[in-house]
């Protein structure tokens, strides 16, 4: 998010509304404990003055941490410290609250609902790994839903030297059997004003003999660089194509169960495009 007005409802975004952050977001990552703080600002006068120094110093360091994670890097998993700090304040309002006899029905009867609710959640989300675990379901058909470009991967392992070193851009790499390097820019010497020359050499010296090439996995700006190396590389030959699927299977949400397709090349290097003979 970006203003005055996305950082004051931005707890409430990432929350509640995350159809309102940058990008969004698909899944709510704090604790509902959390909308119990403004009961304390209710009876700010009854909170003891040592436990109200406590909270101060609790929502300052939170308003700084939030301030600062605001305007630099917005992942979520980032946020999730100052959350944790929010709770001490967050658990004393629900303590308090507890204390009238009218309020402590209300939140026995609202602690079974989101029990239950959680419960039936927890059941229908677990339901998914049944017909794998009974043997329905066979390993290779789990895995071909559950895990992002698996049978291409596959492909690699099955089909590609046994000492080739891949250049691998998607984050996951767990069924990878083969040597393998992250394609993340930050390890990469890789500006604007690198030319596809350099860039083959950069390959070369660090001994990537294949890429696992994914178009649309580094299609965002920070990868915009390597891409645009990477087709100029393909267009002189200096990659080859040795395995293609348009309809790779992409997990976008295992929770939810979605996925996309998307196209997919295994690139090998070449040493001299008048030849092919790979590198």
């Amino acid at each position: 998010g970006r203003g005055v007005s996305h950082y004051i409802a931005g707890l409430w975004n990432v929350t509640l509304n995350q159809s309102a952050w940058l990008f969004g977001l698909r899944l709510p990552i704090t604790p509902v404990i959390l909308a119990f703080i403004p009961f304390i600002a209710l009876n700010w006068g009854r909170v003891p003055s040592g436990t109200r120094l406590l909270f101060g110093a609790i929502f300052i360091i939170a308003v700084i941490y939030y301030s600062l994670w605001y305007e630099t890097y917005q992942l979520t998993r980032y946020l999730f410290p100052v959350l944790a700090l929010l709770m001490v304040p967050a658990s004393y309002a629900v303590f308090q609250l507890i204390g009238s006899i009218p309020v402590r029905w209300v939140s026995g009867v609202c602690v079974a609902a989101s029990l239950l609710m959680f419960l039936g959640y927890n059941v229908a989300f677990n339901a998914q790994f049944i017909p794998v675990v009974v043997g329905v379901e066979s390993e290779k058909e789990f895995l071909v839903k559950k895990v992002s470009y698996y049978q291409d991967i596959e492909w690699m392992n099955d089909n590609l030297p046994a000492d080739a070193q891949v250049l691998f851009f998607p984050l996951k790499t767990y069924y990878l059997d083969l040597d393998f390097i992250r394609g993340d820019r930050n390890v990469w010497p890789i500006g604007e004003t690198t030319e596809a020359s350099e860039y083959v050499e950069i390959l070369r010296d660090r001994g990537i003999t294949h890429i696992f090439y994914t178009p649309g996995e580094i299609d965002d700006s920070e990868y915009h660089v390597v891409k645009k190396l990477i087709e100029q590389l393909k267009s002189e030959g200096l990659l080859r194509s040795v395995y293609s699927n348009m309809e790779a299977i992409k997990i976008e949400s295992r929770i939810l169960a979605e996925s996309s397709k998307v196209g997919v090349e295994v690139l090998t290097l070449i040493d001299s495009p008048s030849d092919g003979s790979a590198g």
